[in-house]
């Protein structure tokens, strides 16, 4: 019985062994993917300044990065709009 013992003793210690590392593991995920949100979030900030103009080379008017409304409603057309696909 001595035998035995000893082999549930040494399972129970690999056990515990790779329960620290995964909770390690797990902590270090965490802390790194935090780190990356944090650094991506507040990374794309700086390609504006203070005065709500873009600094990229685009083609808008404005100069801003809001949305705009349309200048009209969209219509619905007449005819139909279901599209069809595939062979027979």
């Amino acid at each position: 019985m001595n035998d035995t013992q000893a082999r549930i003793g040494r399972r129970a210690e690999g056990n515990r062994r790779v329960g620290r590392a995964t909770a390690w593991t797990a902590a270090a995920c965490t802390a790194l993917a935090t780190l990356f949100g944090v650094v991506f979030a507040t990374g794309t900030t700086d390609a504006q300044s203070d005065t709500g103009t873009s600094t990229s080379t685009g083609s808008s008017t404005d100069g801003g990065d809001s949305l705009q409304a349309p200048d009209s409603a969209p219509e619905q057309g007449s005819g139909s709009a279901h599209t069809g696909s595939g062979g027979s």
